[in-house]
């Protein structure tokens, strides 16, 4: 079993949320436009804070490019790998991502690619 979730295993718990909650989002991997506020901490977000309902407590933490350079790390996204690697891209893999944009209210979970040299975050998978 592997502890750090798959990018399968984030879109089953971002579907579950949004079924809850009668969020949205799109799919290919599924990205949430509002499952972001459940899952969030109640506080340590710039200008959008969550409400923390299932006790996830997202923080934001921001991230270190391969470079060693830091960024999003002024209270407004975290990051975290995932076990997937990206195939036409050795040095890749998926990397989901919590973000806030108070302008818009979304509460986005999404993803991207990263680079496997880039430091991010990790949540495990609880059993």
């Amino acid at each position: 079993m592997n502890f750090i979730p798959s990018s399968e295993e984030w879109t089953e718990l971002l579907l579950w949320v949004d079924e809850q909650n009668g969020g949205n989002g799109s799919n290919n991997p599924y990205s949430s436009y509002t499952a972001g506020r459940y899952l969030k901490a109640a506080n340590g977000w710039f200008g959008c804070n969550g409400t923390d309902d299932y006790g996830f407590s997202i923080l934001p933490s921001g991230a270190c490019t391969s470079s060693g350079n830091f960024h999003s790390a002024g209270g407004r996204q975290a990051h975290w790998w995932t076990t997937n690697e990206i195939a036409s891209e050795p040095w890749g893999a998926v990397v989901r991502l919590a973000t806030c944009d108070a302008s818009t209210s979304e509460e986005v979970v999404s993803w991207f690619h990263s680079p496997k040299t880039a430091s991010l975050g990790i949540r495990c998978v609880k059993n």
